[in-house]
C-alpha cells in the first residue's frame, strides 16, 4: 500500500482512493481540489488531419482530474476540444494521472496559440501550459498496416514500422509518427525493418523548432510496447554529423525481457556530432533492464543540450543481474546544458551503481549549467540514488524524495551524492527534498557524499536549504567526506532536520536547523506528508533564490510560508475514486 498527497491507494489493477481524517483547527490550509496540470507531452500539432479529422494527440499530466472522462473538459485558448481518448494513470511516477484528448475544436484556426485548461466538475486547472495549433502529418503504424501501402492521415490504413516512416521524404518536422499498441513490437519477429539489424528507430533528421518537432507517439490508452531479445538491440538511437535536434518521444514501454538491450541512446560520449539537443522524453516505461557488467545503462543520454524529460520510469530490474553490476538507469553525460528533468519514477533495482548518474566518462572539461531535476521519486536502490560528477557544474535538485537508498551499504556510496566535477569544481543547490535512507540495519558511509577521492573531485559550493534528512538506524551517518581538500566551508546549510542518526547535528547545519522527529504521516508505508504537529511545518528558508525556484512542492501545491522536506502540509480534501489502468 502506498499514501499519495494524504490519500492511500493500491496499485493491482486499479487505484482505489480511500480518506484520511484528520482532525484539526479551523485555520488549517486545504489543499485544492481543482485540477492541477505538471506537463504535457507535446506543445504543438495539428487540429485536423489524423483519427476522424481531428488533429494531433495531446496527453496532460497531473492530479486531480478524476475517473470519469463524462465530468471533464479541456480547452486550448478557450475553446473546447471535441474528442476525449484516454483518462487513467500515467507510465511515469504512480500518482500522476494522464489525460489525453485530440486537438482539433472545430474552431481555433490552424495558426492560434494558447493556454491549456483542465476542467472538472466546474473546477478550473492551472493554465500556465501553452499550446499552439499549426500544421502538420500525421502518419500511423500498425501491425496490420504497410510501408509500401500506408495513407498519410489514415488511421485506417496504416504504415508497419517506425523506420518506414522515418525513412520517407515527406515525413519531416512538424509530423507525427502515431504507434497503435495492438501487439509488441517484437525485435526476434524479423518483421520490425531494423537499421543494421539493431535499431527500430533511427534519428537521422530534425525538426527545426520546439513547435514543429518531429514527434513520435505512442497511440493514448493503448499498450505500445516493445520487446527485446538480445543485448546490443536499441529502439531509439541517434546517428552521427550531423548533430540532430527537436525530437519529441512519448507514451512507449521497452521490455528489455532480461536481455540487457538499451531502449533509448541519443548522442555518444566520444562523438560531440552524435547528438540530439532539444529532446522531449515523455511518458515513456523501461522494465527488466541491467544486465551486463558495465555500459549497460537503459537511459543513456550524452550530448543532449536542452533535454526536457518528464515522466519517465525505470526499474524491475532484470532477474539476471549481477551483483558486481556497476552500471546505471538514467546515465546523463558530457553535453546537457539547460536539462529540465521531473516527475521520474526511479526504483527497484537491487544491483548497480548510481540510478541516475549526472556526467561521467571523462567529461570534466564539458561545464554543463541550469541542470535541474526536480518532483522525482527513488525507491529502493542498491547504491547511490542520484550521482553528481564531472561536467555537472551547476545542479539545483528540489521536491524529490529519496526511499530506501544505499541498501547495499557500499563503502564510499551514499544515497545523495554530490562528487564535483573535478578539484574545487561544481555549484549544487539542494532544497526542500526528503531523504528517508539508508540501510534498515545502518550504514557508516553517510546519507550524503561530499566529494570523491578515487576521481580526484570535490564540489566548490554546495547550498544545502529545507531538507529532511532522516536515517532509520542511529549507526547511520548523516554525511560522508570523501576528498582530503574538501572543507566544510564550502557548505551553505540551514533549515534543515536531520533525525535519526546517533551522531549530532553537522557542526555546519546553520542555526534554524533541527535535530527533531518530523513527523510523518505513515514514513514506514512511504507517506512522507507531514502530521499536525510537525516541526517542518512553516520553518524552511523563504529566500527569495529559493522561493523563485521551489514555488511548489512535490505535488504541485503552493509553498507560501515554505515547509521543509518535499511536501507542504495540506489537508487533502475528500476523494473516492478508483480508475481501471493499462
Amino acid at each position: 500500500m502506498k499514501h499519495i498527497n494524504g490519500l492511500f491507494f493500491r496499485r493491482k489493477f486499479k487505484f482505489n482512493f480511500f480518506l484520511l481524517l484528520f482532525f484539526l483547527p479551523i485555520s488549517s490550509v486545504f489543499a485544492s481540489t481543482n485540477p492541477v496540470i505538471f506537463y504535457t507531452d507535446i506543445i504543438a500539432g495539428p487540429n485536423t488531419g489524423g483519427e476522424d479529422n481531428k488533429g494531433c494527440y495531446l496527453s496532460i499530466f497531473g492530479l486531480n482530474f478524476g475517473d470519469n472522462l463524462a465530468n471533464v473538459k479541456v480547452e486550448i485558448n478557450g475553446i473546447e476540444v471535441t474528442s476525449y481518448k484516454y483518462l487513467g494513470f500515467s507510465l511515469g511516477r504512480p500518482d500522476v494521472q494522464q489525460l489525453s484528448i485530440q486537438v482539433g475544436t472545430g474552431t481555433l484556426p490552424n495558426t492560434s496559440t494558447g493556454p491549456i485548461k483542465v476542467i472538472v466538475n466546474g473546477l478550473a486547472s492551472n493554465t500556465d501550459h501553452i499550446f499552439t495549433i499549426r500544421e502538420g502529418k500525421i502518419f500511423f503504424i500498425s501491425h496490420t498496416g504497410n510501408d509500401s501501402a500506408g495513407i498519410v492521415g489514415d488511421i485506417k490504413n496504416p504504415f508497419r514500422t517506425p523506420n518506414g516512416v522515418w525513412d520517407r521524404a515527406d515525413f519531416t518536422a512538424g509530423d507525427f509518427l502515431v504507434i497503435r499498441g495492438d501487439a509488441a513490437y517484437d525485435f526476434g519477429s524479423g518483421q520490425e525493418n531494423l537499421l543494421n539489424g539493431y535499431r527500430w528507430i533511427n534519428i537521422d533528421k530534425s525538426g527545426t523548432s520546439e513547435t514543429y518537432a518531429i514527434t513520435t507517439y505512442g497511440y493514448p490508452g493503448e499498450n505500445v510496447a516493445v520487446s527485446f531479445t538480445a543485448t546490443n538491440q536499441k529502439a531509439i538511437v541517434t546517428l552521427a554529423n550531423p548533430r540532430r535536434q527537436y525530437c519529441v518521444f512519448a507514451n512507449l514501454t521497452f521490455d528489455l525481457n532480461n536481455t540487457g538491450a538499451i531502449p533509448i541512446q541519443l548522442g555518444w560520449y566520444s562523438t560531440p556530432t552524435d547528438a540530439l539537443d532539444f529532446a522531449r522524453l515523455v511518458n515513456l516505461k523501461v522494465t527488466e533492464g541491467m544486465v551486463g557488467y558495465m555500459g549497460v545503462n537503459p537511459i543513456s543520454l550524452q550530448h543532449v543540450d536542452y533535454l526536457k524529460m518528464y515522466g519517465i520510469s525505470v526499474g524491475n530490474q532484470s532477474a539476471s543481474a549481477q551483483s558486481d553490476l556497476q552500471s546505471h538507469m538514467i546515465y546523463l553525460s558530457h553535453e546537457f546544458n539547460n536539462a529540465d528533468i521531473g516527475w521520474c519514477y526511479i526504483h527497484d533495482n537491487k544491483y548497480g551503481r548510481g540510478a541516475f548518474k549526472v556526467a561521467g566518462d571523462g567529461a570534466q572539461s564539458i561545464m554543463n549549467m541550469n541542470v535541474r531535476i526536480h518532483h522525482n521519486s527513488f525507491q529502493n536502490l542498491p547504491q547511490e540514488a542520484i550521482s553528481f560528477g564531472e561536467g555537472a557544474k551547476e545542479c539545483f535538485f528540489y521536491n524529490n524524495i529519496i526511499n530506501n537508498a544505499n541498501t547495499n551499504k557500499v563503502s564510499g556510496f551514499s544515497p545523495l551524492s554530490i562528487r564535483g566535477v573535478e578539484e574545487n569544481v561544481g555549484d549544487y543547490y539542494v532544497y526542500n527534498n526528503t531523504i528517508y535512507s539508508a540501510a534498515e540495519d545502518g550504514y557508516p558511509g553517510g546519507i550524503i557524499q561530499f566529494g570523491f577521492s578515487p576521481s580526484g573531485q570535490y564540489p566548490h559550493s554546495v547550498s544545502l536549504y529545507n531538507n529532511i534528512i532522516y536515517a532509520i538506524n542511529p549507526t547511520t551517518n548523516y554525511y560522508q567526506i570523501n576528498h582530503p581538500s574538501f572543507t566544510t566551508d564550502k557548505i551553505t546549510a540551514d533549515n534543515n532536520i536531520w533525525f535519526g542518526s546517533s551522531d549530532p547535528m553537522p557542526s555546519w547545519a546553520g542555526a534554524n536547523s533541527k535535530n527533531v522527529d518530523p513527523l510523518f504521516v505513515d514514513k514506514n508505508g512511504g507517506n512522507f506528508n507531514l502530521l499536525t504537529a510537525s516541526p517542518a511545518r512553516n520553518n524552511g528558508n523563504n529566500a527569495p533564490s529559493i522561493q523563485s525556484l521551489v514555488t511548489t512542492d512535490y505535488y504541485s501545491n503552493e509553498r507560501n510560508i515554505i515547509d521543509i522536506g518535499s511536501v507542504e502540509f495540506y489537508i487533502a480534501a475528500p476523494q473516492i475514486f478508483s480508475i481501471t489502468i493499462r
